[in-house]
C-alpha cells in the first residue's frame, strides 16, 4: 500500500468509529510524507475533545467521556483529552485512572500545571494533604497561581 491509500483508508477507519485503527493508518501516511494525514488526525482528535466538551457543559459525562476516549484512541498524544478524561474521572472516584491520565499527560506537555493540580485534587480528596502539595507546588510552579493561598496558609511554600 502506498502513502495516499494509508490516507484513505485511515479516512475510511475514522469515518467508521474506527478510532485507533485510524489513527495507525493516518500515522503511516504521515510516515511515508503525506503531511495531511498528521493534520487530518490531530483535526478530527481535536474536534471529539471539543465535542467531549460541549457535552460536558451539557452536564453529558457519560457521552463525554466517550468523546475524549475516542480522541485518545485516534491520538493518545492529545493531552487536553487526557486531562479532560482525568477531571472527569477524579470526580467520579476513579482516582488510580484519573492519576494515570495525568502521567501520561505529563509525559506528553510536562510544562502544563493541569495535570499536576488533578493529582493534587486526588491526594487531597483522601486527605493525603502532604502529597497532595507535592503535586500542587508542581503545578504552582508551572503557572498555576490558584493554589498559592491554599500552599502559603498551610507551611507549604518556602521550605
Amino acid at each position: 500500500m502506498d502513502a495516499r491509500e494509508y490516507f484513505e483508508k485511515g479516512k475510511e477507519a475514522f469515518r467508521s468509529e474506527q478510532y485507533a485503527e485510524a489513527g495507525k493508518l493516518l500515522r503511516k501516511a504521515g510516515s511515508l510524507g503525506v503531511r495531511d494525514a498528521l493534520m487530518f488526525m490531530a483535526m478530527k482528535a481535536d474536534e471529539l475533545n471539543n465535542f467531549g466538551v460541549m457535552s460536558d457543559k451539557k452536564g453529558n459525562r457519560m457521552l463525554a467521556n466517550k468523546y475524549y476516549q475516542n480522541a485518545i484512541q485516534l491520538m493518545p498524544e492529545d493531552d487536553d483529552a487526557l486531562l479532560n478524561l482525568a477531571q472527569n474521572y477524579k470526580d467520579e472516584g476513579r482516582l488510580q485512572d484519573a492519576i494515570s491520565l495525568c502521567l501520561d499527560a505529563i509525559k506528553i506537555s510536562p510544562q502544563r500545571y493541569r495535570g499536576y493540580l488533578i493529582i493534587g485534587d486526588v491526594f487531597y480528596r483522601v486527605g493525603d494533604f502532604d502529597r497532595a502539595a507535592e503535586w500542587y507546588i508542581k503545578a504552582y510552579n508551572y503557572g498555576y497561581q490558584g493554589i498559592e493561598r491554599w500552599l502559603m496558609e498551610n507551611g507549604y511554600l518556602g521550605r
